[in-house]
């Protein structure tokens, strides 16, 4: 295994250990503030880490035919991009208009 592969997986690693400790800190911060602030703040952090290792790291922008997908993706767009709901939220209205399977 070449060093650019063990080395990429070692962020990758790290970055799903990180995202293990989310859960229980986020169970913990529901007992003191709003769900909305909490998942609010758990996306402005990610947000701020990811953008000061991208700075850090100096990755280079992405190229212009891929700033339409990302922004969708942001958005929380279907596949499709002609929503900008999110798959989440559309299942949740499906189940609770009774169209939808209940996730067990």
């Amino acid at each position: 295994m070449q060093t650019r592969e063990r080395s990429g997986l070692a962020l990758a690693f790290i970055g799903v250990l990180a995202f293990s400790f989310s859960l229980p800190f986020t169970v913990w911060a529901l007992e003191s503030f709003d769900p909305v602030l909490t998942a609010t703040g758990r996306a402005v952090i990610a947000a701020v880490v990811a953008a000061g290792i991208l700075m850090w790291r100096r990755v280079p922008w992405p190229d212009r035919a891929l700033i339409k997908p990302l922004l969708y993706t942001m958005a929380g767009a279907d596949s499709d991009g002609r929503r900008a709901r999110g798959v989440v939220v559309n299942r949740a209205d499906e189940y609770q208009s009774g169209s939808g399977q209940a996730c067990r």
